[in-house]
């Protein structure tokens, strides 16, 4: 490995993608199946793709495909984030800002993740909250905003799902 002993350390390592667990292991999110649909099922709401444990974009096949809703969408439809970004300190003329890096951050991330969406993004009180349908996308967002504005980002898992609060407050 040369002079990265260790390859976390490499300054192209991308750390792996996990899913949120408790502390005995068990996996607790109710939007991720837990068993792998035989056959091909299509989304009936934005018509991805699922195969062999994994969702995808393209063209379903004329038969043998059975209809479901993604994660994604059920998450949007029960009005579920996986992932909150709540945005102190900002003026409101950045929120557009914001708003164009959020869009950006989630067009990169589904590209490799299609089920990485933007929900909401809501401003109140001169605050911003960003809700996702992932945590990696929320954390891509604050990650994205903390080397725009300088600031400083706070991550917290809640509850039994592990949904990732994500904390982003500008510093003047």
């Amino acid at each position: 490995m040369g002079a990265h002993q260790n390859p976390s350390q490499h300054p192209h390592h991308q750390p792996q993608r996990h899913p949120q667990r408790d502390q005995t292991g068990t996996l607790r999110d109710p939007y991720v199946e837990q068993k792998k649909a035989p056959g091909i099922e299509v989304c009936q709401v934005c018509a991805l793709l699922h195969h062999a444990g994994r969702w995808y974009e393209g063209t379903p096949p004329l038969e043998d495909v059975e209809l479901t809703i993604c994660p994604a969408c059920r998450r949007v439809r029960d009005r579920a984030p996986a992932g909150t970004v709540r945005l102190r300190g900002f003026s409101p003329g950045h929120f557009e800002e914001i708003r164009g890096i959020a869009r950006n951050v989630e067009s990169k991330e589904r590209a490799e993740h299609p089920l990485e969406r933007l929900m909401e993004m809501v401003e109140t009180n001169g605050e911003m909250r960003v809700t996702t349908t992932g945590a990696h996308l929320a954390r891509g967002i604050g990650e994205a905003l903390r080397r725009r504005f300088r600031g400083e980002v706070s991550l917290r898992y809640l509850g039994e799902a592990g949904e990732l609060q994500v904390e982003a407050q500008h510093r003047s």
